[in-house]
């Protein structure tokens, strides 16, 4: 039950009437034309009839036939930007934050050591292989391959399984006592592979819906009054088996993709895997030391904010990429857009920061981990963006670095306030760092192209 993550953004498929019409051009004169502008786009009978519905590419294109018509007569010059969606870009960013609260009632207030560890160790499984199912599903889904991705996703869901679940079975052989926590652990990589599926799958809505339970007894259960331990497991354990029962219902029908296809799409998501990993090891190993709880809670708010500024982002990168005709000027204005989305996302970041000082004691310790914060939620935008447009590579190696300097530290530190210290140069470093890479690679016109 993760809620330290965004999911890879997905891709959007294009519309058929986008395959063939373009801004300033002549009508089409019959359905022939269009049946070859669409073959020439790429389109096959076999997906004109599992994308569109339609039986083969002569059908699909004397549906588009009228529509063409009147779209090429009444057709504006005027470019404006795509207008972002916002319940589902709030769908999105909901279903992994919601899930924070079940963790933390879940838990039920403990914070020994090793229990600490062992939750934080599902939190970084977890999210890689999710980041790694969600590749799978976008990369094929944007193909055009809707059932193959619903086989797959589902299969790597349940390879990832297998390992949590042997794993938890050795340490609760090892320490019985551990039992409850590693119940509570492997629930949680059920989740989010689960959400994950049904955000790839376009479903957010179903999710939120299997989390209703689980937050109707969360909320009271941390906010105001504690509620019996039964019917607090009870609410958790629903939204769970509901998560999952969806994500199964939503793959069925899937069939199993070419083993050529299959291949690639697992090759280039390792490469995501081990991004997911890098990211939510920074996130959970700041919590090692021992600090209060709660300084990483602006970061579990600000992922909806993320979300909406990535989508912005892109909608005015759209927009600059249509209207202008120099890579000089495409720069400049691309550099505000991303001055823009930083902006909004850093206020959102510092305010929820400010809501979380105010409610504890703000001992030194407390205020460099609270920096640290800010800047950690900075570098996870700009680490984003980046992998938004399939910059992974520089990602994983900078995360990963950070990874190692951050664990390093406790094998020479033993103070809170010098690995507080410690902890807010990584973070400041990977900051400056993915943000400095984020503006040299996104400036560039072929990265959005």
């Amino acid at each position: 039950m993760s809620a330290d993550c965004v999911l890879l953004p997905g891709q959007r498929h294009q519309q058929a009437s986008e395959l063939v019409e373009r801004p300033g051009s002549a009508p089409p004169v019959d359905s022939y034309e269009v049946a070859a502008a669409l073959e020439a786009s790429g389109i096959s009978d076999r997906t004109a009839l599992e994308r569109y519905g339609r039986p083969d590419v002569f059908a699909l294109a004397a549906d588009l036939l009228p529509s063409l018509r009147m779209e090429a007569v009444s057709h504006s010059p005027v470019v404006r930007a795509t207008r972002v969606a916002i319940v589902p870009t709030l769908q999105r960013g909901l279903v992994f934050v919601l899930p924070a609260l079940l963790t933390g009632s879940a838990m039920g207030g403990r914070t020994a050591q090793l229990e600490v560890v062992l939750l934080l160790a599902a939190v970084a499984y977890g999210w890689a292989a999710s980041q790694g199912v969600a590749y799978a599903g976008y990369a094929l889904t944007s193909a055009g391959s809707l059932p193959e991705a619903r086989r797959l996703m589902r299969d790597l869901a349940v390879l990832a399984l297998v390992p949590a679940l042997v794993g938890a079975g050795l340490v609760w052989w090892r320490l019985p006592a551990a039992g409850y926590v590693l119940a509570v652990a492997v629930s949680q990589i059920a989740y989010v592979l689960g959400s994950t599926i049904g955000v790839v799958l376009r479903r957010p809505g179903v999710m939120l819906v299997a989390l209703v339970p689980g937050v109707l007894v969360a909320v009271p259960d941390l906010l105001i009054v504690g509620l019996p331990r039964p019917l607090v497991l009870t609410g958790i354990g629903v939204t769970v088996a509901a998560t999952v029962a969806a994500a199964v219902w939503l793959c069925r029908g899937g069939r199993r993709p070419g083993r050529a296809v299959r291949r690639s799409v697992l090759a280039d998501s390792r490469l995501y895997a081990a991004y997911g990993a890098c990211l939510a090891l920074l996130l959970t190993v700041g919590l090692l030391d021992g600090v209060p709880s709660g300084t990483l809670l602006p970061l579990v708010g600000g992922v909806v904010v993320a979300e909406w500024q990535l989508e912005q982002y892109r909608s005015r990168a759209g927009l600059i990429l249509q209207t202008t005709t120099s890579a000089v000027e495409f720069a400049r204005q691309i550099g505000r857009a991303l001055l823009k989305c930083a902006a909004g996302y850093l206020l959102a970041l510092v305010l929820l920061t400010v809501l979380v000082a105010a409610t504890r004691d703000l001992t030194p310790v407390v205020v460099l981990r609270l920096i640290s914060t800010i800047m950690l939620g900075w570098a996870f935008l700009a680490a984003l963006l980046l992998v938004a447009h399939r910059q992974v590579v520089p990602v994983v190696v900078v995360t990963g670095l950070g990874v190692v300097l951050a664990a390093s530290r406790y094998l020479v530190m033993d103070q809170a306030f010098v690995l507080a210290v410690w902890y807010l140069a990584i973070c400041g470093s990977l900051a400056t760092t993915l943000s400095v890479l984020a503006w040299q690679r996104l400036t560039r016109v072929e990265v959005h192209r």
